[in-house]
Protein backbone atom coordinates (compact mmCIF):
# COMPACT_ATOMS: atom_id res chain seq x y z
CA UNK A 1 0.00 0.00 0.00
CA UNK A 2 2.62 2.28 1.13
CA UNK A 3 4.36 1.73 -1.95
CA UNK A 4 1.47 2.65 -4.00
CA UNK A 5 0.54 5.61 -2.20
CA UNK A 6 4.87 7.38 -2.08
CA UNK A 7 4.63 6.40 -5.93
CA UNK A 8 2.68 9.07 -7.15
CA UNK A 9 4.07 11.95 -8.13
CA UNK A 10 2.85 15.34 -6.80
CA UNK A 11 3.47 19.05 -8.00
CA UNK A 12 4.99 20.23 -4.63
CA UNK A 13 7.91 17.81 -5.00
CA UNK A 14 8.52 19.35 -8.15
CA UNK A 15 6.81 16.11 -10.21
CA UNK A 16 8.43 13.60 -8.54
CA UNK A 17 7.25 10.62 -6.30
CA UNK A 18 8.29 11.07 -2.11
CA UNK A 19 9.95 7.62 -3.24
CA UNK A 20 12.45 9.42 -5.71
CA UNK A 21 12.85 12.69 -3.39
CA UNK A 22 13.44 9.89 -0.41
CA UNK A 23 16.09 7.65 -2.87
CA UNK A 24 17.40 10.97 -3.73
CA UNK A 25 18.08 12.30 -0.28
CA UNK A 26 18.63 9.10 1.61
CA UNK A 27 19.87 6.57 -0.73
CA UNK A 28 17.69 3.20 -2.61
CA UNK A 29 18.66 0.88 0.17
CA UNK A 30 16.75 2.47 3.08
CA UNK A 31 13.39 1.75 0.76
CA UNK A 32 14.80 -1.65 -0.58
CA UNK A 33 15.10 -3.02 3.01
CA UNK A 34 11.46 -1.21 4.13
CA UNK A 35 10.00 -3.12 0.94
CA UNK A 36 9.12 -0.10 -0.66
CA UNK A 37 9.47 -0.21 -4.08
CA UNK A 38 8.45 1.73 -7.35
CA UNK A 39 5.37 1.85 -8.87
CA UNK A 40 5.24 2.61 -12.48
CA UNK A 41 2.44 5.02 -12.83
CA UNK A 42 -0.01 3.45 -15.05
CA UNK A 43 -0.17 0.47 -12.62
CA UNK A 44 -0.57 3.01 -8.99
CA UNK A 45 -3.88 2.04 -7.63
CA UNK A 46 -5.18 4.76 -5.23
CA UNK A 47 -8.72 3.24 -4.78
CA UNK A 48 -10.19 1.52 -1.20
CA UNK A 49 -9.52 -1.97 -3.47
CA UNK A 50 -5.81 -1.71 -2.07
CA UNK A 51 -6.60 -1.97 0.99
CA UNK A 52 -8.08 -5.42 0.63
CA UNK A 53 -5.15 -7.23 -1.15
Amino acid sequence: MMSHINSYKRKKLGNRSANQLFSFLHGEEILRSLGITEIPSDQINLTPLLLKK
